[in-house]
Order: C-alpha cells, then structure tokens, then sequence
C-alpha cells in the first residue's frame, strides 16, 4: 500500500471513535470531552464518545459527543427550540427501513441478508427536519480537524503526512445495502476527507468483519507469544 498513515472511524450507533496505524503502532484517540464515568470500573472512558452533535444555521458542528448533550441540556428552553441537536442519528437513518423489514416474511431457504438503505431526512430534537447528508458531512468535517490535530502531537511525531497518503476507513453496520455504503463513502469525499480519484483512498467496511479481523489478529500475536493455551476470546461492544 502507497498509504503511510490509515486513520478508521468507528462511527458506531451509540459510540464514536478515532484510531490511526503509523510505521507499525496503531493509536487510539482519547482525548474526548465531556467523557461520562464508568458505573463499573469509576474510569472515563476515554477511547469513545456518544454519537451526538449540536449543527448551527450554517450546518457546522458546534459541539460533539457526550460534551454536546451536556451543552444542549444546560440550555434554556427557549434556546433549545432554536438548536439541531442530534442523538444516535446514525440509527435513525435506518431504523424507518428495519421497521418495515421486521413485516417482511422471508422464505426459509433465502440467503441473501434482508439489507436497509438509509433515509434522507434526519429530525433533530427541536422537530427540524435536516438533510441527513448535510448532518454526516458536518460530523465528518469535524472527525478530521480533530484527527488534523492529534495526529502531529501524538502519531507522527510532527511529521507532515500528505492527504494523498493518508487512508480513510469507517465502519458501517453489516445490515447496510451496497447504496448505504456508497452514500457514506460520497459524504466523506464531499467532507473532504477523500478524494475520488485516489483509488482506495476512503474504505468503508462491516463492523463485524473488523472485530473478526482484530480478533484473529489477537490469535496469532498470542500464538507468537507463547500465550495461547485454547483460550476463548469475548468481543464485547464497548459503548460510548
């Protein structure tokens, strides 16, 4: 691969994150504000924050993750009625599709997964109806200054690594149809994160075929270890 710095995007349902590979270390950006405590362990969890995001009239991000429910609710409630504020807004590009899915009787022997396109309106918790793509665009523009931040202080070592060297990659579901991702993968290239003539330069990818590889990557740096004995290992979902 000609691509020096690969920086992923799990955009999750509930949680965002950021993680960057650069001359064999992989990572992970914990720097999110407004991160909530852990019930269990009394720790910040530092490596996800909550998809949510407050958009102004300009369709720019104002606030992201955790810190921006904080900010939306400690609003008065007159302001609130004037602010998009979005939650889980990945979900809801698609949940209209699954309802309507769930009615859908399938044969038995069918074997092509019941797959979802996405929706092209998103409604923020003021009732304003948005542009579902002016709503990812504006998180994804942001997802990039902070990674244009991060990753001279804490990747590279202030080292300056060209756009064109630098690989994208974003998680969708596994439910999402070949248009869902390719809508996604539109949105960055418009975010400016990619550009269309770079082939390979934007991947997005099945969230379980990445927790399969991580897994089997696991495996093998046990193996090389000495550290397996036909142990089992747990994927747990690590919510923001």
């Amino acid at each position: 691969s000609h691509f020096k710095l690969h920086i992923a995007i799990d955009f999750g349902t509930d949680g965002c994150g950021l993680a960057f590979a650069y001359n064999g270390k992989v990572t992970i950006y914990n720097k999110w504000r407004g991160q909530q405590i852990n019930s269990k362990s009394g720790a910040a969890n530092k490596k996800k924050t909550k998809t949510q995001l407050i958009l102004n009239e300009q369709n720019e991000v104002t606030c992201f993750g955790n810190a921006a429910k904080f900010t939306y609710f400690n609003f008065s409630t007159t302001v609130q009625q004037k602010k998009r504020f979005f939650e889980r807004f990945k979900m809801a590009l698609y949940e209209e599709d699954m309802r309507q899915s769930d009615n859908i009787v399938e044969s038995d022997d069918e074997k092509k997964r019941n797959e979802v396109d996405t929706a092209d309106f998103l409604i923020a918790s003021n009732g304003e109806r948005t542009v579902a793509k002016s709503v990812f665009i504006a998180a994804f523009k942001h997802l990039h200054q902070v990674a244009n931040d991060f990753i001279p202080v804490k990747v590279t070592n202030g080292a300056t690594i060209p756009m064109e060297q630098c690989q994208w990659v974003v998680t969708v579901p596994a439910i999402w149809s070949e248009k869902a991702k390719s809508k996604m993968r539109d949105w960055i290239i418009e975010a400016g994160l990619a550009k269309s003539d770079i082939i390979d330069h934007c991947l997005i990818v099945y969230e379980p075929d990445c927790a399969s590889l991580s897994i089997q990557e696991q495996y093998f740096k046990d193996v090389q270890r000495g550290n397996y004995n036909n142990q089992c290992y747990d994927l747990e979902d690590e919510k923001g």
